[in-house]
């Protein structure tokens, strides 16, 4: 599997873990949003489930290289926060962009779209600029 490249060019892979059987605690949150339907009035969900896809911590890593199930990209220690965060914009390659979660500013949907206003802004320009 592939990592993530980071804005140093650099490609972080998760931290090696020990296997961890996830199906126990996969069915318990299951019967947790069934019966929490249940009580707000929404009943015979069970019987209408035709498909149902689960993604659990194993899953994120081997498929996107996110240690420990995190859906939300890197950290939130205080090297992972605000400006320390990785820039718009690959210092190495010319005319990578970065946009998302991952990035200035940060994560959750709000910071998300500024995010992706930012980047569209920093490409618009380098192409005014003819750096692109």
């Amino acid at each position: 599997g592939g990592g993530v490249a980071g804005a140093s060019g650099a490609t972080a892979r998760p931290a090696a873990t020990t296997a961890v059987d996830y199906s126990a605690l996969v069915a318990a949150g299951r019967e947790a949003v069934l019966r929490s339907l249940a009580e707000a009035g929404i009943t015979n969900v069970r019987q209408h489930i035709v498909n149902e896809l689960v993604i659990d911590p194993t899953e994120w890593r081997d498929r996107y290289s996110l240690a420990h199930g995190a859906a939300f990209g890197l950290s939130h220690g205080l090297t992972q926060l605000s400006v320390l965060r990785p820039g718009l914009a690959d210092k190495q390659v010319r005319g990578l962009y970065f946009v998302g979660s991952s990035t200035r500013p940060g994560n959750g949907v709000p910071l998300t779209m500024i995010s992706a206003d930012l980047v569209t802004q920093k490409v618009m320009k380098d192409v005014k600029a003819g750096l692109i």
